[in-house]
């Protein structure tokens, strides 16, 4: 990928400007994982957060799987999560650091006001997670295990995870591709819907504000699945 020396990614958010180097690196990274194909690849265990004291420098790609909710990312994918994580890495660390930062930090998440920005990066980063729940349903396809009939917690949650992205990925030919993506993204804004004006408090729990959230959540994820696309087909076209 050393031909890349331009911005190559449109969709890029704090790496706009730098992208081509971005991408030079996280392909150099995906390569040495793979280590001349002997290795499988998989999603991180989680993806940065907003707050609470946590350190994300530690968040990245793995080797064996530490899950039940996850499998195996292809190349291209696997570089477009990386891709991901950088960017959420770069925004989870801009927010809340001051006004002019954040004022920074609207422009960069194409927001007209700074206002519920901290939704749109839950968004973002949510959408980075559920790439790697939905290996899970491939693997459950493509394996021949189908739909899982247990009755545990595990079991249900697995089902949940099918009904909601069996679909999708078959249209997409087992890669995680659009229709992928889109499902997420409408999924993610449906749990906003379902779950903010349960988590909000009672100053902020009126339809006014709570329609901005969601609507910043689901604009987070929206940025997410562009940037992802984006990144996995730039990264298909220059992987073996």
């Amino acid at each position: 990928m050393s031909e890349l020396t331009t911005d190559v990614l449109e969709h890029a958010l704090a790496f706009h400007g730098q992208s081509a180097q971005l991408m030079n690196e996280i392909v150099e990274q995906v390569l040495h994982l793979q280590e001349g194909g002997k290795n499988k690849i998989y999603p991180p265990n989680n993806f940065p957060k907003i707050g609470g004291g946590q350190d994300n420098s530690g968040i990245t790609l793995k080797i064996e799987s530490c899950s039940e909710f996850e499998n195996e990312l292809l190349f291209p994918e696997a570089v477009a999560v990386n891709v991901l994580l950088a960017e959420c890495g770069a925004l989870t660390q801009a927010w809340g650091r001051g006004f002019m930062l954040s004022l920074e930090l609207c422009k960069v998440l194409k927001l007209n006001e700074d206002q519920w920005s901290n939704e749109a990066i839950v968004g973002f980063s949510e959408f980075g997670e559920t790439v790697g729940s939905a290996t899970l349903v491939r693997w459950l396809i493509q394996s021949g295990a189908g739909k899982p009939i247990g009755i545990t917690m595990q079991d249900h949650l697995k089902n949940l995870l099918y009904d909601k992205f069996a679909d999708p990925v078959s249209k997409d030919d087992f890669e995680l591709g659009v229709c992928t993506a889109n499902a997420i993204v409408a999924d993610i804004a449906q749990l906003a819907k379902e779950n903010i004006p349960n988590m909000s408090s009672a100053s902020e729990n009126n339809p006014e504000t709570i329609g901005l959230k969601v609507a910043r959540r689901k604009h987070g994820a929206r940025l997410a699945a562009d940037l992802y696309l984006e990144a996995r087909a730039l990264a298909a076209k220059k992987l073996p």
